[in-house]
């Protein structure tokens, strides 16, 4: 399998993770194959995109709960590289990360994180990017079927 950081990471709303189910699991045990449906297509990922507000940060366990309106995510950030500065409460930011459990509060390993404090109006951009996303990937099968 590819090294983790070199694949590519699915866009996803916290609330979406809820509704994944593993596939496979690398020989390793490391890393899992996800399944998620998303407009009635089945796609299956490795590395997670999410955005959204850290809530709570706690630096003895190196964890971060993010909230992006739909869902909560515990974010694990040990395995972090020394040039990616944690995010800290009330800060805005993305995670790129593996998707280790999905429960009620779906947990992500943190292989990438940045602030987005500084970018006017990320939430609503981000929201709508997602938006858009299913939106273009829904027009794009109904063709495929016309076809």
């Amino acid at each position: 399998m590819a090294k983790i950081s070199a694949l590519p990471s699915w866009k996803l709303f916290i609330s979406q993770l809820k509704n994944c189910s593993t596939v496979a699991e690398s020989s390793s045990g490391r890393s899992k194959v996800w399944l998620i449906e998303c407009c009635g297509q089945r796609q299956q990922f490795t590395v997670v995109w999410i955005q959204g507000i850290a809530t709570q940060c706690s630096n003895d366990d190196n964890t971060i709960y993010l909230d992006d309106g739909t869902g909560r995510a515990t974010v694990r950030c040990g395995t972090l590289p020394s040039q990616c500065d944690k995010l800290t409460t009330g800060q805005y930011g993305m995670v790129i990360g593996e998707l280790l459990e999905t429960d009620e509060s779906p947990t992500i390993r943190a292989i990438k994180m940045q602030d987005l404090g500084t970018v006017p109006r990320a939430s609503d951009l981000w929201k709508l990017e997602l938006i858009d996303m299913n939106l273009a990937y829904l027009m794009h099968e109904g063709q495929q079927q016309l076809l």
